[in-house]
């Protein structure tokens, strides 16, 4: 079964909190995470009505405690941009891409942060757990999961090879959580590299995701 999973949070400490003090609405379309280094970098996007309230609200992050270092920023007209380095541990987006989710779409408005994250294979207690997490470190505000049916998505978009992988590891419980299967005895089931069984597994969702995609209308 696969699910979407759409969040609103008020992440308390968090620089998000500052969309609450300033008239501007961010969005966040780009990041990459590093957790052993317990980073992430973020790419935003700032829109207001008044440039100086973007200004304003690049002034007030730059300085905030979960910022590490401001990389760049830009403002043209309205819209401004902004990329900075961030602290990992208690991030939102970690919770869920620790436990098997994929990151669609976030926006920070008025102190509340929306997302909206795919699960490829819906488990009941990772769900629980994610939002246990999400309860630990904020204020959750809706956590509102819509299951699409099976036959939504398109297993013919799969190679023969991604299909068998991804339900093996399906039945085996590597989407669980805790995993009851892990890399080395799907590889050794498989006979080949945890590299080559990994890229086999993420290349079928990323086709999912492609699909997943084109189907949006039925979700939003």
């Amino acid at each position: 079964m696969v699910a979407v999973i759409k969040a609103e949070v008020v992440h308390h400490g968090d620089w998000s909190e500052l969309t609450k003090a300033h008239n501007v609405e961010v969005r966040n379309p780009h990041f990459a995470v590093s957790p052993k280094d317990d980073i992430n970098i973020e790419y935003l996007v700032i829109r207001a009505e008044r440039k100086e309230e973007i200004k304003n609200f690049i002034n007030d992050i730059k300085f905030h405690s979960k910022v590490i270092k401001l990389l760049n920023y830009d403002i043209y007209k309205n819209t401004g941009y902004i990329i900075f380095i961030g602290k990992y541990s208690d991030s939102i987006k970690g919770i869920f891409m620790e436990n098997m989710a994929i990151f669609k779409s976030a926006k920070f408005l008025d102190g509340v942060e929306f997302f909206t994250f795919l699960m490829p294979f819906y488990n009941k207690d990772i769900v629980d757990k994610i939002k246990e997490k999400l309860n630990n470190i904020s204020t959750l505000l809706k956590f509102d999961i819509i299951k699409l049916q099976d036959n939504i998505i398109d297993l013919s978009l799969l190679t023969k090879k991604e299909r068998e992988i991804v339900l093996k590891a399906y039945r085996w419980g590597y989407f669980d959580y805790p995993r009851s299967a892990g890399l080395d005895e799907l590889s050794k089931y498989f006979g080949i590299s945890k590299t080559t069984l990994n890229y086999h597994i993420h290349n079928a969702i990323k086709k999912l995701i492609k699909y997943y995609l084109l189907e949006e209308e039925k979700i939003n």
